[in-house]
């Protein structure tokens, strides 16, 4: 069945093959990290496409997909538009401490709760989601302990969180008439990343803590496995470890093809060399 002329006038006509075919030629592909799977998926995941991934517990889907989630290319459409693919709460803050000196004491009555210590008193409040703690001693200092958030990138939460606790020291600084220094990461706060590797090694040796780095570890209620960095940008290098894991497995055929070319080469010339040193024989 042919489309009536004067319909396809007032109205764009397209035939499913054409929208196939137009459809197939925007398609790009995005890598898994593993060579031997987007060798099985012709190149990689699909866009603009559902991929179903399925396997046994423990298998390593999860892990799949976190490493897409590094690998994912940030300006493949060709109207520069940001490709991106995300898992929800894969990222974590908390237990997250900011600390910074007090360069002048409220001069306005602080009615906060009081705990009296041998030599210092501490005044604690909470202002939005942030537990504000005064110390009031020979060096008088203030912590910020904002509530925990997830989000995808670890230097982003770190990023928030910084900004809400700031926002609160000026808030402070107005109302108390106070002056306090700059807000520094003061503890070993937990940036961490889910992961079933993670898991899969607590079910076997148990947490591992690692001095000055971080801890893996399956936490209650929901043991999930966790690998818990003291440094948002710890997290964020472990986060692209695979991609650069997979350059550098690039890097690396590179130099072997260009090792073994240059290998045939010299083999080459020196055939070469050797058959025109051949002295004549005589006839």
């Amino acid at each position: 069945m042919k489309p009536d002329k004067d319909a396809t006038s007032k109205f764009p006509f397209t035939t499913a093959r054409e929208h196939y075919v137009n459809r197939r030629s925007s398609i790009e592909r995005l890598s898994t990290g593993s060579k031997n799977i987007d060798d099985i998926l012709y190149g990689g995941v699909e866009t603009k496409a559902v991929t179903e991934f399925y396997g046994a517990p423990g298998s390593g889907k999860t892990q799949l997909c976190h490493t897409m989630c590094a690998n994912v290319p940030q300006d493949k459409s060709k109207d520069n538009k940001v490709g991106q693919l995300t898992l929800s709460k894969i990222r974590r803050a908390e237990n997250i401490r900011f600390k910074a000196p007090i360069h002048k004491m409220p001069s306005k009555p602080v009615d906060w709760p009081k705990v009296e210590m041998h030599n210092w008193s501490q005044y604690t409040t909470v202002v939005g989601s942030v537990k504000v703690k005064l110390n009031h001693g020979e060096k008088p200092t203030i912590e910020f302990l904002p509530a925990a958030i997830d989000g995808s990138d670890p230097l982003q939460l770190y990023l928030r969180l910084f900004s809400e606790c700031n926002e609160v020291a000026k808030h402070l600084e107005q109302i108390l008439d106070m002056q306090i220094g700059r807000l520094e990461v003061s503890s070993k706060g937990e940036w961490v990343i889910y992961n079933p590797l993670a898991k899969a090694i607590t079910n076997i040796i148990g947490r591992v803590t690692v001095e000055g780095i971080g801890k893996i570890n399956a936490s209650l209620p929901n043991r999930y496995g966790e690998f818990e960095f003291h440094d948002p940008r710890a997290a964020a290098e472990f986060l692209v470890m695979p991609r650069r894991l997979a350059r550098l497995e690039q890097d690396v055929k590179e130099v072997l093809d260009l090792v073994k070319q240059q290998a045939r080469s010299y083999s080459e010339d020196k055939g070469n060399n050797l058959v025109g040193d051949t002295p004549n024989e005589e006839v």
